[in-house]
């Protein structure tokens, strides 16, 4: 049986509190889910500590909005 491809995208603080839930059970059914956590890093900060609170680490961290702040300069 193959296993379902999954990727969740997470930004902001918001985000991660609603979505901790689902990604903690899709990691559980790692048999039946290829899930992959990936982080924009819309508002880095408050984001990397929600995600520590749930034990979540990002797979991607696209760095954004890191990237936009240099072209803006």
């Amino acid at each position: 049986m193959s296993r379902h491809r999954v990727i969740s995208i997470v930004g902001t603080r918001p985000e991660v509190i609603k979505m901790a839930p689902v990604v903690l059970e899709l990691q559980r059914w790692e048999s039946v889910f290829d899930h992959t956590l990936v982080n924009t890093s819309q508002h880095r900060e408050m984001l990397i500590s929600a995600m520590a609170l749930f034990g979540l680490e990002p797979d991607i961290d696209l760095q954004v909005w890191r990237k936009t702040l240099i072209l803006i300069r």
